[in-house]
């Protein structure tokens, strides 16, 4: 009686082994499935190379309040975006938090208003909020083609309906951050390429 549950327990284990090998065989055989695709892969050399140049500080501080009509005709921060190098390129540009002096108390960007002028064409007031949040607040974005310049001018202000809990005494210090891509362009070659294992 002993000897044949032990030989029951060996059927089974040897059963056991033998699915569970079955199981991973065919997860196996299913995840290594070889596609061949007609997608074409783009590879694309240039040379990258974008230049910042700013004006005066992006400083708001012992500053009042004001309407939308007054901010948008203050002198702003003026900044151009200039393509020195050989393809066209994508960018954003980011409005970054600059570290406060000691002593100071950074304004919430929901009491902070901008306009922004993007070669000589003036847009909408908005709130600052609108634009995201640091690090991730984005200015504008877009394409630059080779040896073009776009021009920028960023207007802040206090907006006329914060409360004194919000802006009295103050600060917002920023400044600007580019990143910079390649496009995905002409195609480098009509040839498919093989894809999987």
């Amino acid at each position: 009686m002993k000897e044949a549950i032990k030989n029951n327990k060996k059927v089974i284990i040897i059963g056991i082994v033998i699915i569970v090998l079955l199981l991973i065989g065919v997860a196996f055989a299913y995840l290594t499935t070889t596609l061949h695709g007609e997608k074409e892969y783009l590879v694309r050399v240039g040379s990258l190379g974008l230049r910042l140049e700013e004006g005066n500080e992006l400083t708001l501080e012992k500053q009042i309040p004001l309407e939308d009509s007054e901010g948008m005709i203050l002198d702003g921060f003026n900044f151009s975006l200039i393509n020195e190098g050989n393809i066209e390129t994508d960018y954003t540009i980011y409005l970054d938090d600059i570290e406060l002096d000691e002593g100071e108390t950074r304004m919430p960007d929901s009491a902070i208003r901008y306009s922004l002028t993007k070669n000589e064409k003036a847009g909408s007031a908005d709130d600052l909020s609108n634009m995201g949040v640091n690090p991730n607040r984005v200015v504008d974005s877009g394409s630059i083609a080779v040896d073009e310049t776009i021009t920028y001018t960023l207007r802040i202000w206090i907006d006329y309906d914060a409360t004194t809990e919000e802006a009295s005494g103050k600060t917002f210090k920023g400044k600007l951050r580019v990143v910079a891509t390649q496009p995905v362009g002409k195609k480098a070659s009509t040839r498919p390429v093989r894809q999987g294992y």
